[in-house]
């Protein structure tokens, strides 16, 4: 059976791929925060879908950490002169909040998806650097190179073989 939460995690990997691609360089910065606005509609949908299921701890992980973090970090390629660090500072301030729910599902043996959240924190962490201007493109591959850890543990979560 396929995990909601899983398939939102999965979907949470996309929008910080494209994400950590257009700091490097390899995509457009406006199309990627399209995309990455797609991602938390996306994540908003599956978030309902988790409250009809009365998963609410499921709900809060990906409602919290991929709905309202893409649906705010995505505005930019709607709007014009959108500071972009002050979309940093956000998503740093969403990162942290992700970081203490994944210390507290691992708390509750929910070990990979603990994991999982706890790096997904920590590369929000580094696009705050990367808005600052501080080795833009070194953030990038830091976040690529997470999200590659990130999008294997998402595989088994979804189908269950994992928590």
């Amino acid at each position: 059976m396929v995990s909601p939460l899983g398939l939102g995690l999965f979907v949470i990997d996309v929008g910080l791929w494209i994400g950590g691609l257009s700091l490097i360089g390899l995509a457009d910065l406006k199309t990627a925060c399209r995309q990455i606005f797609l991602v938390g509609i996306i994540n908003a949908i599956l978030t309902a879908w988790l409250l009809s299921m009365h998963d609410y701890l499921s709900a809060c992980i990906i409602g919290f950490a991929g709905c309202y973090n893409f649906l705010q970090a995505g505005l930019i390629g709607f709007m014009e002169g959108t500071d972009a660090k002050t979309v940093g500072k956000v998503l740093s301030f969403v990162g942290i909040f992700v970081i203490i729910m994944g210390f507290y599902l691992v708390s509750l043996k929910a070990i990979w998806t603990g994991i999982y959240a706890i790096i997904a924190g920590i590369v929000l962490q580094f696009y705050l650097a990367a808005t600052h201007g501080k080795a833009t493109k070194t953030c990038g591959w830091i976040i690529v190179i997470l999200m590659l850890i990130d999008t294997a543990l998402s595989f088994p979560i979804t189908w269950e073989l994992i928590v």
